[in-house]
């Protein structure tokens, strides 16, 4: 079991850092290489937080704000472990949250930090394995983190294909890539439906009412090129999917 685990979370770092070469050079190249950005201040009001000098994360260190192990006992040491990572892992989940707005997904932002992401995660996850293997839960919220960075970084590298080609074939495209972004925003970093997000059942009924609409829109389109058409297929099936999943977490008596 443990076994499989480990080969699950290297699965997961690889990934992620695989997005470094796979992804962000596109990315570099619209921002010039640039990849400052201001990022929400992490884990406050920890008082055992050493902040890391400028640069990017690399193996030996934390994101930039995190707090610093000290050595402890074998048996504390793995209990602040344990606590340490799962912080981290909030954190990250925080960051990614902040890229979506109520209307929109933030490519912009979230393109200039979109290099520095993937070497916080990559690093957050291979750093704290020890841990992650031992636990599920801590195995959920890795991994869920690295879905969501993913899907947000191909989520913004089509959206910038398509952004500047004015048709309603493109537009329907964007919406319904925009919406499966932001319907991570209504998920806590275990994947389930949040439901301290204000107004979430509301939310919900507008964003599937929309999805329905763009669905009908686009399969009334002519002349519509076969890789667009699987593309909004695709996507339209994982916001159906996504949709039913957190309908099916409201609490009874809030429908």
């Amino acid at each position: 079991m443990k076994h499989n685990l480990a080969l699950c979370l290297y699965g997961l770092s690889t990934v992620v850092s695989s997005h470094i070469n796979n992804h962000t050079h596109i990315l570099e190249s619209r921002n010039h290489g640039s990849h400052v950005g201001i990022l929400e201040t992490p884990l406050q009001n920890i008082s055992s937080t050493t902040p890391v000098q400028s640069g990017p994360c690399g193996p030996s260190g934390p994101p930039q704000g995190l707090p610093i192990l000290i050595e402890l006992p074998p048996i504390m040491f793995q209990y602040n472990e344990t606590i340490y990572t799962q912080q981290k892992l909030e954190w990250f989940f925080r960051q990614l949250r902040s890229f979506i707005a109520p209307s929109h997904f933030d490519t912009f932002r979230f393109q200039v930090v979109s290099k520095r992401l993937a070497e916080d995660l990559t690093a957050i996850v291979r750093q704290g394995i020890s841990v992650i293997i031992e636990s599920p839960q801590l195995l959920v919220q890795a991994t869920v983190a690295s879905q969501m960075f993913e899907h947000m970084a191909i989520a913004t590298n089509e959206l910038n294909c398509f952004e500047s080609i004015a048709t309603a074939e493109t537009f329907l495209l964007n919406r319904i890539l925009d919406i499966n972004v932001r319907l991570w925003g209504l998920r806590n970093s275990h994947g389930h439906l949040d439901t301290n997000v204000r107004g979430y059942v509301d939310i919900l009924r507008v964003y599937n009412e929309k999805v329905e609409f763009w669905k009908i829109s686009f399969r009334h389109l002519q002349g519509v090129s076969e890789g667009n058409r699987i593309l909004f297929e695709a996507q339209a099936v994982n916001a159906d999917m996504s949709l039913r999943e957190l309908w099916g977490q409201i609490p009874r008596g809030l429908l």
